[in-house]
């Protein structure tokens, strides 16, 4: 795998469409989170990502049903016209900020890796805060895996996630690390929010400024991680991987990310981290684009970005 460079894109510059798509966005406000907000923030992002979603299945012949995995219910998701049956499994995590969300609202990026793999999707609807804070999510994410691994050989297991779930993912198998379970095969991550510390404190002890992204406020970080561990040291490696622990073992791991994607400096040093340890890594920056553009089909390097995840998947 080519090694990342955090000093170089993708592409040169932009799409018109993703030029456009970025011009239309209004700035972003920070929003005081509390059982009302929370309940507001759901309904509008069930309202802009579920038919991005459905579309997204209908386009690339995808179907889905809810079952059980772990005990955990999941979203599968296979492709209609599989001329081949496929033993790949994508354990996959929706994105939210820990707070909001679903594995039908993010159908918009699994069902397209669905697609584009040939691989069955498993993507738990695991709890949210605040009703159900630290560490309901990791348990739910580590039972659908262990019971992933009692079924399929972990050779045929890839995991993915996006933003709160790229941070699930690695809490997942940092879990695993510690209990000496085998590795998936591949990660691949979008947009991984993976350190949950104050901004602020980031900011003081890495220098590294957050992009203007017309999607998500700093802040709301902040509010996100508030709500999602209370009462807990943010920095924890459960809660924060990035401040887990790497090795070589770790399965190699595709990072994606943008310009103005507000994680695009966890981003980075995610990657330099992961490949400081010895771990195949590549990260991928696009220009000028924000956090987790992969949801929004209007944008080409949307569809390009996740046939490349894709193609280092399976």
């Amino acid at each position: 795998m080519r090694k990342f460079d955090p000093g170089r894109t993708v592409k040169d510059a932009v799409s018109e469409e993703g030029k456009r798509f970025m011009s239309m966005r209004p700035e972003v406000t920070p929003q005081l989170i509390n059982a009302d907000a929370v309940a507001k923030i759901r309904d509008q992002g069930h309202a802009e990502y579920l038919p991005r979603a459905n579309r997204a299945a209908s386009k690339h012949n995808v179907t889905s049903k809810w079952i059980e995995v772990g005990g955990i219910p999941c979203l599968e998701l296979l492709p209609k016209q599989a001329t081949t049956f496929s033993a790949h499994t994508l354990l996959y995590f929706f994105g939210g900020g820990y707070v909001y969300g679903g594995a039908e609202d993010d159908m918009c990026i699994s069902a397209v890796l669905c697609a584009f793999t040939g691989a069955r999707v498993i993507a738990p609807q695991y709890r949210l805060a605040p009703e159900y804070p630290y560490p309901a999510a990791t348990n739910d994410g580590f039972q659908v895996y262990l019971s992933l691994l009692r079924q399929i050989d972990p050779c045929e297991i890839a995991i993915a996630g996006e933003s709160a779930g790229g941070n699930l993912a690695l809490s997942t198998l940092q879990r695993a690390r510690k209990d000496n379970l085998t590795m998936p095969s591949r990660v691949a991550l979008l947009s991984p929010w993976c350190d949950l510390t104050p901004w602020q404190q980031q900011l003081k002890n890495n220098g590294m400024n957050f992009p203007s992204d017309p999607t998500l406020h700093r802040d709301d970080l902040d509010h996100y991680a508030m709500h999602y561990a209370p009462r807990h040291r943010l920095n924890t490696p459960e809660i924060s991987p990035l401040y887990g622990a790497f090795d070589p073992k770790f399965p190699p791991t595709m990072i994606s990310t943008a310009t103005r994607d507000i994680l695009m400096p966890q981003a980075i040093r995610l990657a330099q981290r992961l490949s400081q340890a010895g771990v195949d890594t590549a990260l991928r920056i696009y220009p000028d684009l924000c956090h987790v553009f992969e949801c929004y089909e209007e944008i080409p390097e949307a569809e390009d970005s996740l046939k490349a995840l894709a193609d280092f998947l399976f």
